[in-house]
């Protein structure tokens, strides 16, 4: 079958673009049935008096369930301000708003109501100015209608009211006795271990299905079930951040303050309400990875803090924490090296993202490395005249010269601390 470079030709000829990954896309005279991975018919119309022509980088896409539409815009648009006069742009639409029909229709097309502006393939960088001004409306439209999703204002609400309990908390408990959370604290725990879990399973097998790429992946704003499943899935993952806020209450309730520190903070308040701008544009693509990585590591940690919250008795099988800041550890430095393949392989997601993602996680690398080094390598002092050294007693309870029992910080009178 003789194949040739795209060329202009002559008005109302129909040309067939054969899908791959070149820059450098092939045409050819057949036809075909629109099946994955065949050649689909795409009239080029002409505008003005020029005629321009795109070399359309196609990815990977299931032509059949129409999850890989490309528009063409027209004059009105162009009239309206959106684009040159002489300028047709194409683009992948994964909004499910189309058919494998439109790829036949003669005729100006309507302009979608937003550009998927930062996910553009390369041949479309050129013209992105055009068509992602300041008044853009792109964004997820799939997940409008999801609970706390219309408005950045209840997750910023809650995230406030967050901080000012970390603030005003300890405040409120420094004259209480602690409370005594156990079965609690067993509950959520495990009740963690299992949301996490859930958010692992639906990312890896929905991504699995779709076959999707570890390397690099776009995302497809369709409603494929599949797709679907997967953006409700870091939906679930946004919404176990702010669901673990609960951890530092737990820890001003029971007085354990030692335990709230920046990192603590950070973590907390910048995970939920940074993924609300990850989930309302990009509930897809190169996304999972990070989430579903992150859901895994955290299925172990809540296992842990599980068996630590049913007593003393499953202590001795507690030996593996300070692997779980391993664990951590080595999660930041992979999901620097993936962020960093992608930005040098020019993956089409937002590059700004890229980019806050690697930052993001360089200063995890420090705090949790401050962390590990603090708690795990250097040398602990041992306790004197019924103090305690670098504010930490091992096991919480040491026995000093005088014979005081030294428990939480606070000595106790008489020979037996509290819970022994």
């Amino acid at each position: 079958m003789a194949q040739n470079k795209l060329q202009p030709e002559k008005r109302g000829v129909r040309r067939t673009c054969e899908a791959n990954h070149s820059a450098d896309t092939e045409v050819s005279e057949e036809g075909g049935d629109a099946a994955p991975g065949t050649r689909a018919e795409i009239p080029l119309q002409p505008m003005g008096q020029t005629i321009m022509r795109q070399a359309v980088l196609l990815q990977p896409m299931e032509v059949h369930r129409a999850s890989g539409i490309l528009k063409a815009m027209g004059k009105p648009h162009a009239r309206a301000g959106g684009l040159p006069k002489k300028a047709v742009t194409l683009w992948e639409t994964h909004t499910g708003t189309g058919s494998w029909e439109d790829l036949q229709t003669h005729g100006e097309q309507p302009a979608p109501e937003g550009p998927p502006c930062g996910r553009n393939p390369q041949w479309i960088s050129s013209l992105r100015p055009a068509v992602c001004g300041k008044d853009s409306s792109w964004r997820d439209k799939r997940v409008d209608d999801w609970p706390l999703m219309q408005s950045p204002f209840p997750t910023l609400t809650i995230s406030t009211i967050y901080l000012l309990t970390v603030w005003l908390g300890p405040k409120w408990m420094k004259t209480r006795e602690p409370f005594q959370l156990r079965f609690l604290l067993v509950v959520y725990n495990f009740g963690m271990v299992l949301l996490n879990f859930f958010i692992f399973k639906e990312l890896f097998l929905s991504s699995r299905a779709r076959g999707y790429s570890y390397v690099c992946q776009t995302v497809d704003y369709s409603d494929n079930v599949y797709e679907v499943r997967i953006a409700a899935a870091l939906w679930w993952y946004y919404v176990s951040k702010g669901i673990e806020y609960l951890d530092t209450v737990f820890f001003i309730l029971r007085k354990k303050f030692n335990q709230i520190s920046f990192l603590h903070v950070y973590h907390h308040f910048t995970m939920f309400t940074l993924w609300w701008i990850g989930i309302k544009w990009v509930a897809g693509g190169q996304a999972f990875f990070g989430a579903q990585m992150n859901a895994f590591i955290h299925v172990i940690m809540y296992m842990y803090y599980g068996l630590a919250a049913c007593g003393p008795k499953f202590q001795k099988y507690l030996w593996w924490k300070r692997y779980l800041t391993i664990l951590q550890l080595v999660q930041f430095h992979v999901t620097i090296g993936h962020t960093a393949m992608s930005i040098y392989i020019d993956c089409p997601f937002p590059k700004w993202m890229h980019w806050g993602v690697i930052f993001y996680a360089i200063t995890f690398i420090f705090l949790f490395g401050n962390f590990y080094y603090r708690t795990y390598k250097l040398p602990k002092e041992p306790v004197k005249n019924g103090k305690i050294a670098n504010g930490a007693v091992a096991n919480g309870v040491s026995k000093p010269e005088n014979n005081a029992v030294v428990e939480n910080g606070k000595k106790q009178k008489k020979g037996k601390a509290k819970g022994e």
